[in-house]
C-alpha cells in the first residue's frame, strides 16, 4: 500500500493525477485521448491495460478521468493498493489494483 498525504498533495501544482504520476511508483500512467490508462504492478490483459477501481469519497468512480478532475489541492489524501485488497469496509478488492481517493473537508477520516 502507498498513501499520499496532504501534505505531499498540497506542495504541488497540478491535477491528482499529474501528482500521482510522479509520487506512486507502483503504477504506470499513460495519457490517452480518453481516460488515461493505469496499469499497477506491470499487469496487463490481452487487450488493453488492467484499470484499477477507483473511489473517491466511498463512491465507485465509472472511469480514470475523475483522477484527472480533481486538483491535488482539493484531496486530504490518496491509498494506493497495488495487489488490489483493502480491508476497510465498504470497498470490493479488484485484481487490477484499488485506489481510494479523500477529498478535502469530505469528513472521511481515512480509517487511520
Amino acid at each position: 500500500m502507498m498513501v499520499i498525504e496532504e501534505a505531499q498533495l498540497t506542495r504541488r501544482a497540478g491535477t491528482l493525477l499529474s501528482v500521482m504520476q510522479s509520487a506512486a511508483g507502483p503504477m504506470e500512467i499513460r495519457e490517452t485521448q480518453g481516460c488515461p490508462e493505469i496499469t499497477m504492478r506491470g499487469k496487463k490483459r490481452f487487450h488493453g491495460a488492467a484499470t484499477p477501481s477507483i473511489y473517491v469519497n466511498g463512491m465507485h468512480a465509472t472511469n480514470t478521468c475523475v483522477l484527472s478532475d480533481f486538483l491535488a489541492v482539493d484531496v486530504s489524501r490518496v491509498e494506493i493498493y497495488p495487489s488490489g485488497v483493502t480491508s476497510r469496509p465498504g470497498y470490493v478488492n479488484s485484481a487490477d489494483g484499488l485506489i481510494l481517493v479523500f477529498l478535502v473537508g469530505s469528513g472521511e477520516t481515512a480509517g487511520r
